[in-house]
């Protein structure tokens, strides 16, 4: 998605405070769509390069707002999201899809593997194309792919890293922030 110059052509950058630290959505504002969510990052893993030299977007747009107020909540402990309509997977393959769906299924506090995520999809055995879904995950929290641990329990991967991986697992389960 970042590398993906056709999509960014007319998207704009929306900055998001939080209580983890700052978040961005990248969206096209007419007609207004989600096109990626940037997680809460710290100074060394800033917002992706092609995102950052996106031009800023209207952050009073009434969809912006509200998106924006479903991730502030969600990193205040206010329970899980769901992907609102406007989120565009425009260019997700199906078998991906199947994955993120799974995905979204996991309740808040709960967690499961890469490998039951890849049975439950209808691919046993593909826990690593799994970790590839999550790693492609254009919308991280709306579809919480920090739900998706290593067989053993192990975090794995995650884009925002794995400290904040771990902060919000701990907060989703009630251990602090």
């Amino acid at each position: 998605m970042a590398g993906d110059k056709a999509l960014l052509k007319n998207a704009a950058r929306v900055d998001v405070p939080t209580a983890f630290g700052p978040a961005a959505l990248i969206v096209v504002e007419n007609p207004f769509r989600a096109l990626a969510v940037c997680l809460p990052r710290s100074p060394e893993a800033d917002i992706p390069p092609a995102f950052r030299a996106l031009p800023l977007g209207d952050p009073d747009h009434p969809l912006a707002v509200q998106t924006a107020r479903m991730l502030q909540g969600y990193f205040l402990g206010e329970g899980n999201l769901e992907a609102p309509s406007w989120f565009d997977f425009t260019g997700v393959p199906e078998l991906m899809r199947r994955v993120l769906l799974e995905v979204c299924r996991i309740p808040y506090g709960e967690t499961r593997s890469y490998g039951e995520v890849a049975a439950l999809a209808g691919k046993p055995g593909a826990a690593r194309y799994v970790g590839g879904c999550m790693a492609g995950n254009p919308f991280p929290v709306f579809v919480p792919c920090h739900r998706v641990v290593r067989a053993d329990g192990g975090l794995g991967g995650f884009g925002g890293g794995l400290e904040l991986k771990r902060r919000m697992l701990a907060m989703e389960k009630g251990d602090g922030r």
